[in-house]
């Protein structure tokens, strides 16, 4: 864990009172990306790389440990949930389970909060909508996607899967975390609008680390990269 839990938890309490109180003349905050991604696109790759030269951590599984203790659940039992929310007969189970007669808008609400703390630390977040959470902060927004046949074959690789078997696993993972956004936040992924920059890795060919480089040249272009102020 790349952080304390329990301070982050603290922090909820203070994200929002800092950024209403925050100084013009105070120093930066570190560096804020949100990145969504197709499966197979490479956006984790990227995501490790970026989070390496701009000299911040990565938010990915921790963001659900922090909720989960936040909701005082079941930590293996939120992981459930991570970026897909399966069917409304789940959502039945996890009701059952955690007492709560509206999870949904209970993940919802401590989500929110995490992100809003992790505003205050910076870093890569991964996936979970942030994009849409933090949309009003000094944050730049990526998404990386790719043809089904190109995610496809990087996951045979990565998954020991047959093409066949890599396609279904693509269509169903990208399915289940567009559900998942649209269930939590009303939105679909395809919202362009929502994104500061989208990119293709189709024509990449895997070279992450280019990859990394020329985004982080663009983040440096709009001021995000804790270098200097700068606004989504």
């Amino acid at each position: 864990m790349p952080a304390d839990i329990q301070e982050l938890i603290q922090s909820l309490v203070r994200s929002e009172y800092q950024h209403e109180r925050k100084d013009s003349r105070e120093a930066p905050t570190p560096p804020l990306v949100t990145i969504s991604r197709d499966h197979g696109s490479g956006g984790c790759e990227i995501a490790r790389r970026l989070a390496k030269a701009l000299n911040i951590p990565i938010w990915d599984r921790e963001i659900l440990d922090a909720i989960a203790h936040a909701a005082n659940s079941d930590p293996e039992l939120m992981a459930q949930l991570d970026d897909k929310i399966k069917t409304r007969k789940d959502t039945w189970i996890y009701n059952l389970l955690s007492g709560q007669n509206a999870f949904i808008a209970s993940y919802r609400h401590h989500l929110v909060n995490v992100a809003l703390a992790l505003a205050q630390r910076g870093g890569v977040i991964i996936g979970r909508g942030v994009h849409l959470i933090l949309a009003n902060r000094p944050v730049f927004r990526l998404r990386v996607v790719g043809s089904l046949d190109t995610c496809a074959r990087r996951v045979m690789a990565s998954e020991q899967l047959d093409y066949e078997r890599a396609i279904e696993r693509v269509k169903q993972v990208n399915k289940e975390r567009d559900q998942f956004l649209w269930d939590t936040f009303h939105h679909h992924l395809d919202e362009s609008a929502c994104f500061d920059l989208i990119i293709n890795t189709d024509k990449f060919d895997d070279r992450w680390d280019d990859t990394a480089e020329q985004l982080l040249r663009t983040i440096r272009l709009t001021g995000l990269d804790g270098r200097g102020g700068g606004t989504s």
